[in-house]
């Protein structure tokens, strides 16, 4: 304790040695924390919520069925996914963040690419909401465009999970259509044999082809169903995101904290000040 206060007085004793200089000295510190406060770029921040849906939800092949319920959590796939380079690469590109950065063009390309990605990546945030949502956090020094981009990404994770739950529909769909034109082959094949016997209707063939065509024609009308749902399907359109809240345009800065660095710069300034004088005059 003896220690802190002998420490504690000599600081006393550096600003009350030269009070003069530590006044103007504190103005300067002020002033050259206000400007340097004032010359930090605006940023603003603009959020996107929104929850995972699971494959019975967004697959509407599987509206209709009794499916067991899959308690997994895909939010970490759909983070990651927000996350890729995929992602990063169609954002940069439409919203032209090369420039947008203020990188330097002239750099190797694998060199600037790699400083665009990181640049991303402290601009675009992730993170975990409550009951299992993701929020995506954009910073940008514009107030609209940063709302813009939020809902992008959040589009573009649902485009990507949507286009993979399409695919394998339209693989179901065609070989259902694959089927139902080897059933309508075999219909015809059917007809043209009952054709040929149209003057035995009384034989057994024939009476075994008419028994056999209505059965065909029941399973084609059948798969004919089947391909008409799925058409429908594949047409329909898919959401494997439930968005809680869209981003909207930010109304206030959110970055700098123009106050905030003032007083704490001020504070290590002064404090660095006293500390050094301290020292000075222990040497004397």
């Amino acid at each position: 304790m003896q220690q802190i206060e002998i420490n504690l007085f000599q600081f006393y004793k550096s600003v009350i040695k030269r009070p003069k200089t530590f006044a103007i000295s504190t103005l300067i510190i002020i002033a050259s924390t206000i400007i340097y406060a004032i010359l930090l770029p605006i940023e603003y921040n603009s959020k996107v919520i929104f929850y995972c849906l699971r494959e019975e939800e967004a697959d509407p092949k599987l509206f209709d069925h009794l499916l067991p319920v899959d308690y997994r959590d895909n939010a970490e796939k759909f983070m990651a996914f927000g996350q890729s380079r995929q992602i990063k690469e169609v954002i940069s590109k439409k919203y032209n963040l090369i420039n947008r950065y203020d990188l330097d063009t002239t750099l190797n390309r694998n060199i600037l690419k790699d400083m665009l990605f990181k640049q991303i990546d402290k601009n675009i945030l992730f993170q975990r909401a409550p009951n299992g949502g993701i929020e995506i956090s954009v910073f940008d020094k514009d107030k609209d465009t940063v709302a813009l981009i939020a809902n992008d990404v959040a589009q573009l994770i649902n485009d990507n999970f949507a286009s993979i739950i399409q695919k394998r529909n339209l693989i179901i769909r065609e070989t259902h259509q694959k089927r139902l034109s080897a059933i309508k082959s075999g219909v015809d094949e059917i007809l043209t044999h009952i054709t040929a016997l149209e003057k035995d209707k009384k034989s057994n063939k024939y009476l075994d082809l008419l028994q056999k065509l209505k059965i065909e024609n029941q399973n084609y009308a059948l798969q004919k169903l089947k391909c008409d749902q799925f058409e429908i399907f594949v047409n329909t359109k898919i959401n494997t995101i439930e968005i809680l809240e869209n981003a909207q345009p930010a109304l206030k800065k959110a970055k700098p904290k123009r106050s905030i660095i003032v007083i704490i710069g001020t504070f290590l300034g002064v404090l660095l000040w006293i500390i050094g004088f301290t020292i000075y005059d222990s040497k004397k």
